[in-house]
């Protein structure tokens, strides 16, 4: 610790964290998690809170329902310990939305799985030393590094989540009247609203703003990745008159958001949720037997686009909203040309509506 480098007010500060809670080897992992997803709440950030969150209670389960875990009971084979229980089936308890108890069972986690939930808790832990850790003035509060011997293995690259432009189809065209329940109904519907629109995300679905559509236009910035980016993850979309229907029955009366989605969910995660519950039997009904879930119309719009209706790998990337790390000084210098986009969508929809392959 270099004392020059404080003020009277900090070093107080700092002696403070050494005989309180929060601090040192009473650092609790779980408390700062709750509160640095808090934090991600209050910019915006929901969905990386909530990942986020999910990670932080798979370590409560692990530890019995301890809600306290000292950042130094973080170790390499605690890390260890806590895969082999993600690989493993396990009982876990949750309250649902009306205060009860669950218990449900869960299937072991794949590789991808596995790699996701312990990705997280390095981006917490980093985000703690962050937090306590002051390299310039020598404070260091946590001193360990579980992660120097605890190697993250990138899993193998996942299965690719498409549909055949057939198995679409079928979704579009399904009878209304073969569907016995609501939520099948609706699930249905914001599938081909999602797909229609360029495999627009469900977050953004939900957040969309009546003033994010004019002139025949949704332009919106991607909630995902808007904080991480200098274009603010803007993009603009043209609505075919395809989805114009979907857009009209989705409508909210009033208020800011453009759908009534809020009205139906409390937030964009029940409402991804609840969707892909109705997807699954929305699956059953068209004789499709992948694992249904809303990613599917994004992978499947790309897929088609590219090896259907010969887009171009560029195209895509923009229609996605996507940055290529090899491009990124060039995009600072190319103003974005959302025609392009709007050429892809057309002739995606053109080829699995019309049947047209001129392109």
């Amino acid at each position: 610790m270099r004392i020059e480098l404080y003020t009277a007010k900090e070093l107080a500060e700092y002696f403070e964290k050494q005989t309180t809670p929060g601090s040192d080897s009473s650092i609790d992992f779980i408390a700062f998690s709750r509160k640095h997803c808090e934090r991600l709440r209050n910019e915006g950030r929901i969905s990386t809170a909530q990942t986020l969150e999910t990670a932080t209670n798979a370590i409560i389960d692990f530890c019995n329902g301890r809600e306290r875990i000292a950042i130094t009971e973080i170790t390499s084979k605690f890390l260890r310990q806590f895969e082999k229980h993600l690989r493993s089936e396990r009982t876990i308890k949750r309250k649902n939305q009306f205060g009860k108890m669950v218990t449900t069972k869960k299937k072991p986690l794949s590789d991808v799985g596995v790699f996701d939930y312990m990705t997280n808790i390095r981006i917490l832990f980093n985000a703690a030393i962050n937090e306590y850790n002051d390299d310039e003035k020598d404070e260091v509060l946590i001193a360990h590094y579980p992660f120097r011997k605890y190697k993250l293995q990138k899993p193998p690259e996942p299965d690719k989540r498409n549909l055949k432009p057939d198995q679409i189809k079928a979704i579009s065209q399904i009878n209304e009247n073969e569907l016995e329940f609501e939520r099948t109904k609706f699930a249905r519907d914001v599938f081909m609203l999602s797909f229609y629109l360029v495999g627009i995300n469900m977050a953004d679905l939900y957040d969309m703003q009546v003033s994010d559509f004019r002139e025949g236009r949704l332009s919106y910035k991607r909630r995902k990745t808007k904080g991480r980016r200098r274009d603010q993850a803007f993009i603009s979309i043209k609505v075919e008159p395809e989805v114009v229907p979907l857009i009209e029955k989705y409508r909210a009366k009033s208020g800011d958001y453009l759908f009534d989605f809020s009205k139906r969910y409390c937030d964009s995660h029940t409402f991804g949720n609840n969707v892909n519950k109705g997807l699954k039997k929305l699956a059953a009904k068209c004789g499709i037997e992948e694992n249904l879930t809303t990613y599917y119309a994004r992978h499947s719009w790309a897929t088609i686009a590219r090896n259907n209706c010969g887009v171009s790998k560029d195209d895509i990337n923009l229609s996605l909203n996507h940055v290529d790390e090899g491009l990124k000084m060039a995009d600072v210098y190319i103003a974005k040309d959302w025609s392009l986009i709007d050429e892809a969508n057309r002739k995606v929809l053109n080829f699995l509506i019309y049947g047209n392959r001129e392109f």
